[in-house]
């Protein structure tokens, strides 16, 4: 399941997890035991049929793809494949995916090392794999040229079993640090902190992204409350250092929290993020029958296009491709996705190439439907 979710490097990230947990048990004639030869060969049974139906009708350009620019493309720096970054660049995301509760980061950090000494072998051999699974997946995702915020799913797991053991341990002892003292008023405050912003905010930001309703006002305004009396209810018994109360009540405000933006934030969001829009009026206005072109298009516009229209999206890749293409009489229908207009201006610098429609996501960058006919568009449009 993980290779036909994410190829081989499915296998990689809990692979090595196993791996160093084994090395630092001093264990790795466990190996031995795992009978891998019979997990190989099922392995083999249920993924050589894909990699045939694949050869079959790609043949081994297609096998080329797979293999070398989505695994190795990836992970070598200066690969052919796009979202490069630093190698730092995991240690900004993680806190930002895993909220709310990468508030309590460094004290689930700091606990799984100091604390782990004082738990039971069970819970010890527990902590240890949780960590080299999370380390070594951290470690590996952070070489990789190719790097995304939803890459470090796989990693979310144990650092979530990580979060479960130290929130046990502050249930079982009263000897805290200073330091996870204040992390842990920081978990009672910031839902408080939220439940108090979110009615104003909403009011403040009617008209502007989201048109003003007073049944929306009214469910915003119960979240609040709700909110702001579950997170006061959660410092009252951290204040008396009853944690296995204030816990349940922190994490029922945070559920709130976490469905209120399921409810009310994302589908904002999704206005102007999502590419359906785009492509529902791409798929309207394109006939069936007609090439639709790609202009440098990037791994999301190769995509969410088909997925979304029903058309096969042709490549282009260069100036000198584009410009034969439209030397022809031939409608021509071309897709891009932008950032700051740099395809656009290139584009209209053909003379030939008119803009269908524009539909903006987020402040940079946009997607774009470009025609040589706009007249017949329009005329179609008329009929």
């Amino acid at each position: 399941m993980a290779f036909y979710s994410k190829g081989f490097i499915g296998l990689v990230i809990p692979g090595l997890g196993i791996v160093a947990f084994l090395i630092f048990e001093k264990n790795l004639k466990a190996i031995l035991q795992m009978r891998l030869w019979l997990g190989v060969i099922i392995f083999l049974v249920m993924i050589l049929p894909w990699f045939f139906a694949l050869w079959h009708q790609g043949g081994t350009e297609h096998l080329k793809v797979f293999l070398l620019y989505n695994h190795l493309g990836r992970y070598i720096p200066g690969g052919v494949s796009g979202h490069h970054h630093p190698f730092w660049y995991y240690l900004i995301e993680f806190p930002g995916g895993f909220l709310p509760w990468s508030f309590l980061l460094i004290p689930v950090l700091y606990g799984s090392f100091s604390r782990a000494g004082h738990a039971s072998v069970l819970s010890r051999r527990g902590l240890l794999f949780a960590k080299c699974w999370f380390f070594t997946g951290f470690v590996f995702l952070s070489l990789a040229a190719t790097k995304r915020a939803l890459y470090l799913l796989p990693i979310f797991a144990p650092f979530s079993i990580l979060t479960a053991y130290y929130i046990d341990t502050t249930l079982q002892s009263r000897a805290f640090l200073k330091v996870e003292k204040l992390f842990l008023w920081i978990s009672g405050l910031l839902p408080l902190g939220a439940g108090l912003v979110l009615t104003p905010l909403y009011f403040y930001l009617s008209g502007k992204l989201v048109p003003f309703s007073w049944g929306l006002a009214i469910l915003v305004l119960a979240f609040s409350l709700v909110m702001v009396a579950l997170s006061l209810v959660a410092l009252t018994f951290l204040q008396k250092w009853k944690t296995g109360r204030f816990w349940i009540f922190a994490s029922g405000a945070f559920v709130v929290l976490l469905v209120f933006i399921l409810v009310g934030v994302l589908p904002v969001m999704d206005r102007h993020k999502s590419l359906v829009p785009f492509c529902e009026q791409v798929k309207a206005t394109v006939p069936s029958d007609q090439p639709l072109y790609g202009y440098m298009p990037d791994e999301t516009l190769r995509g969410a296009v088909p997925f979304y229209t029903g058309h096969f999206v042709e490549e282009i890749e260069d100036r000198g491709r584009l410009d034969e293409i439209l030397k022809g009489d031939d409608p021509v229908f071309v897709v891009t996705r932008d950032k700051r207009q740099e395809l656009e201006k290139e584009m209209l610098s053909t003379g030939r190439l008119s803009i269908l429609f524009h539909y903006n996501m987020g402040s940079d960058r946009s997607l774009l439907l470009f025609t040589n006919r706009p007249e017949k568009t329009l005329e179609k449009d008329a009929q």
